[in-house]
């Protein structure tokens, strides 16, 4: 009883850390599209909209949102870019009956929900494989104050969902292993099949189930159960793509293709590559993980041995995380460590058998010293958890010069930046990377990217002070056509890094900026009036 309070004291803590930090939060880019989607989904049995990721979680998130007044503009045409895709989104979020905060919090429940599931698989297999309640509350903990966690438990997408179908998809083919019998092997395909509904990344599980097979005794039999295993898992995805399995194998080869072509243009540490990083997760690993998770995860793998299960049993955790890293780091679409999210439940479940190692009583001191210092981690980065960065390269203030995207900046942070405006007199100009609106959080000023200029900012009035606010994503040159375009802005030092995703500059007597501006705006984005203003400030300034 009192082992059951604690696992439901720790998964109500996580529950209310990801509903107020999430709650600070606008749009996260995916989101708009990500939920307009599993509408549609729904209300039309259509899939077409999007095929490169499986619809379940889309669906999921949508649920709630049948239960509101809310409208579908038009029918989406299949097969939209991603630019129509997400004007599509963004349109259904801010241009609807009802608030975009009341249609985000609604549909980051679901992922909360599949959150608290994670957790609770987490403490059932952890206590399970070492046969000790403790190590199931310890795998729990460091779960539920994870900011990667956190910070994705929080966000209505597809990679807190694709986490726990696939650590369940591992703890059902688990069972099956264990003991072979009919209900194991539907219960693992059934799983199977929902992991597969969610995110292709899900085919990982693949090779792991097959080397697991050959490893255990009468291979044969094994075989022929897997064989059942993905008829059943084969059938779910038919079922939950209603049949039409073209659009199943379509998202499939059409993932596959991009695999193969260019990837997208990756910022790592100052270097940049279209073709991916050998090192890109690895080092988002050690400079994104909490230090007492880096630690435990090294010594435990250094004390194989000594971890209490069998080599097996490790075995089983240990290669589905190296498969992980090993995919994503040869993969040429690198943008963020939620790609490899998967592999911290099994590293807590791992880590989690030092609780049961023959160590000295400081030792077993140590371990909870460790895990005191994790959850002060995620308590000082609270609410920004996507842009935690760890001690080793200063905190995550300085993460923006190492990794960008959804490592750190997903466009979440106007309502933050909509705060630090505010009872300011100012000219702000902004350069902003994500699919929230500034004017629902209302901020004025003139957007870098748009055609159009602002009234909002009239240089003549001389009491107010000019700002430039540019999203660390943009400000690294990712998605913008060139990594120098705010090149000169590399020397010079932001008077505030709002939520850690959005650096801002007070170039009010800053002659180079405006000068900078203008040619951006003139030759970059034919925007003659704002290049006008811009020129005219830099010149004042000179004089």
């Amino acid at each position: 009883m009192k082992t059951r309070i604690i696992v439901l004291i720790l998964l109500s803590i996580l529950a209310m850390q990801v509903i107020f930090s999430s709650k600070q939060k606008c749009a996260y880019y995916d989101e708009p599209f990500q939920i307009s989607a599993g509408l549609y989904h729904i209300k039309y049995n259509d899939y077409r909209i999007e095929i490169q990721n499986p619809p379940l979680i889309r669906i999921l998130t949508a649920i709630p949102l049948l239960f509101t007044n809310l409208t579908l503009k038009e029918e989406p045409k299949s097969h939209w870019t991603s630019f129509q895709k997400y004007t599509y989104g963004k349109e259904f979020l801010y241009k609807n009956n009802l608030g975009a905060d009341t249609i985000l919090f609604l549909s980051r429940l679901q992922i909360l929900g599949l959150s608290i599931l994670l957790g609770l698989l987490i403490f059932i297999w952890a206590s399970k494989i070492f046969n000790d309640e403790k190590c199931g509350l310890f795998a729990l903990a460091f779960y539920c104050f994870s900011p990667n966690i956190l910070a994705f438990s929080g966000i209505a997408g597809t990679d807190l969902g694709i986490t726990f179908f696939i650590l369940l998809s591992l703890y059902a083919f688990k069972k099956y292993i264990d003991k072979p019998s009919l209900k194991n092997i539907i219960f693992s395909g059934v799983c199977l099949g929902l992991a597969f509904s969610s995110k292709f990344s899900a085919i990982l599980l693949i090779p792991i189930f097959i080397l697991f097979t050959i490893l255990k005794k009468d291979i044969f039999r094994n075989l022929i159960n897997i064989f059942l295993i993905f008829i059943i898992a084969f059938s779910i995805i038919t079922i939950i793509y209603l049949g039409n399995l073209n659009l199943f194998i379509e998202g499939l080869k059409s993932v596959f293709g991009i695999m193969e072509q260019k990837g997208v243009l990756t910022f790592l540490n100052g270097n940049y590559s279209d073709n991916g990083f050998k090192t890109y997760y690895i080092f988002a690993f050690l400079i994104k993980s909490t230090l007492p998770v880096i630690i435990l995860t090294i010594l435990s793998i250094l004390c194989f041995k000594k971890i209490p299960a069998s080599s097996f049993d490790k075995f089983y955790i240990l290669i589905p995380v190296l498969l992980f890293f090993a995919a994503a780091s040869n993969s040429k679409t690198q943008i963020g460590l939620r790609y490899i999210l998967p592999v911290y439940p099994l590293i807590f479940i791992y880590f989690s058998g030092f609780l049961k190692t023959k160590l000295s009583g400081v030792l077993h001191y140590l371990l909870y010293v460790l895990l005191g210092f994790h959850i002060f981690c995620s308590i000082k980065t609270y609410p920004h958890y996507l842009a935690y960065f760890n001690e080793l390269i200063g905190g995550p203030k300085n993460g923006y010069k190492y990794l960008v995207d959804s490592n750190l900046d997903w466009g979440q942070d106007l309502k933050f930046l909509k705060k630090y405006l505010n009872n300011k007199n100012v000219n702000l100009v902004e350069c902003y990377f994500g699919q929230g609106d500034t004017k629902y959080e209302g901020i004025k000023g003139q957007h870098i990217l748009s055609g159009e200029s602002s009234p909002d900012v009239d240089y003549t009035k001389k009491e107010r002070t000019d700002l430039l606010a540019i999203s660390a994503t943009y400000f690294q040159g990712i998605y913008i056509g060139q990594t120098d375009v705010f090149g000169w802005l590399k020397t010079k030092k932001p008077i505030a890094n709002i939520g850690y995703s959005i650096l801002v500059y007070d170039i009010t007597n800053d002659s180079e900026s405006h000068q900078k501006l203008g040619d951006l705006f003139l030759y970059g984005l034919k925007n003659q009036e704002a290049a006008k203003k811009e020129y005219s400030r830099a010149k004042e300034i000179l004089k």
